[in-house]
């Protein structure tokens, strides 16, 4: 079968295709949630150091280097205004689980100063109590005097995420304390999961869209393209041969080309059907379109008209060389073996054909295939199984070379 022109290319699909598609799909939604999910928490450990520093500056750091670590600060005021402090904080704000200082020993042991927790509390830290469960990050901060968001932390009071802020001097900027804010874990992951649930539903929605959109796509183009072609020859439809052709006419006439037209008939067809059946007749339409489509040119365009009747189209080919094509496919189809217990007793099949071309100045498409039913008419007429060419004064007719000796 000849090229269709761009607006009608045959587009091919598989389910292996949907399934690659539906992989990538996949992948790039993948790779969006882990790309959202890392933002919103850059975003909230952002958040959460804001607000610990926020809050380590609010406290006086005369009172703290007025703190020992020992029993006696529970005794101290300093102490318990700033544990007061902090517990106002930590009450007013209810993702805030613990809010504490601590500081580090020439032993390099890192202890609590306070914590926001009452004594009566299971989760209360006596001055001085030494963390034992501390990581490296804890140690970094300490060493680096740089706030940082570590965690999940897991130790003996749960697992949390911890906002670290170092408390500096005003004078020589030497490390006074490190405050510390502790988030349950649970609840920093909700907080991620509500912020990005939003965003996920959306970019899933749009992606199922695509995807639908994408299938609806495909199968309309196989629906165009099934419109496009005859069920029983798999040659062009009426319909879309017919729209080719008159593509290809409005071209010749912007271009000032030739476009040759090729009018098909099977022979006696009629008898076959009479004498063999339909399914012998749907055969022999299968056999001599098969025929057609072997013997075009990668230019060429076929179609079935109707019926018995195809044409074929040869752009930018001359009358001359048009009746040569048509030559070459009537000897084609007179040589085709039909080998079918249908057609038992059905030797030969036979075609006629009539060309006509824009050389012979039709006005449009309707009267250039006019001219060459006309020429297929004399081919019928002057014995059938021959090729006639549509002249302007009166058509001609030959029969194939191989049959003039």
């Amino acid at each position: 079968m000849g090229k269709p022109n761009l607006h009608a290319i045959q587009y091919r699909f598989n389910r292996r295709s949907l399934m690659i598609l539906l992989i990538i799909m996949v992948g790039v939604g993948a790779l969006f949630t882990w790309l959202l999910v890392h933002f919103l928490d850059r975003e909230a450990k952002s958040h959460l150091l804001t607000q610990a520093s926020m809050i380590a500056h609010a406290i006086d750091s005369k009172k703290i280097k007025s703190l020992s670590a020992t029993s006696r600060d529970l005794n101290s005021p300093a102490y318990q205004s700033i544990k007061q402090q902090l517990r106002r904080v930590r009450l007013s704000h209810e993702p805030i689980r613990f809010l504490y200082l601590m500081g580090q020993n020439k032993d390099a042991e890192i202890f609590f100063y306070l914590d926001s927790q009452p004594s009566s509390s299971p989760d209360y830290v006596s001055p001085g109590f030494i963390y034992t469960e501390v990581s490296d990050d804890y140690r970094a901060v300490f060493r680096t005097q740089k706030g940082a968001v570590v965690g999940p932390v897991s130790d003996r009071w749960g697992v949390v995420m911890t906002a670290l802020v170092p408390i500096l001097d005003t004078k020589d900027q030497r490390l006074i304390a490190l405050l510390g804010m502790d988030v349950q874990v649970s609840d920093w992951y909700i907080v991620i999961l509500l912020k990005s649930l939003l965003p996920i539903i959306m970019m899933l929605s749009l992606m199922c869209v695509f995807y639908l959109w994408f299938i609806l796509t495909i199968k309309n183009k196989r629906l165009k393209e099934a419109m496009s072609v005859d069920s029983l020859t798999k040659l062009y439809s009426r319909r879309w041969i017919l729209e080719q052709a008159q593509i290809e006419f409005d071209r010749c006439g912007r271009t000032y080309g030739t476009l040759s037209a090729i009018i098909v008939d099977i022979d006696d067809f009629k008898q076959v059907n009479d004498n063999y059946g339909h399914q012998a007749g749907d055969f022999v339409l299968k056999m001599v379109s098969t025929r057609i489509k072997l013997s075009l040119r990668k230019t060429d365009f076929a179609g079935r008209l109707g019926g018995e009747e195809f044409v074929i189209l040869l752009p930018d080919t001359p009358i001359e060389n048009a009746v040569y094509v048509a030559e070459k496919h009537c000897k084609a189809i007179s040589e085709l073996s039909l080998h079918s217990s249908l057609c038992r007793g059905l030797n030969k099949v036979t075609a006629s054909f009539g060309v006509a071309s824009t050389e012979c100045g039709p006005e449009d498409l309707k009267e250039l295939l006019r001219q060459a039913d006309s020429a297929l008419y004399e081919s019928k007429h002057q014995g059938k199984n021959r090729v006639s060419s549509y002249q302007v004064d009166q058509p001609t007719s030959s029969q194939p070379e191989w049959k003039r000796a």
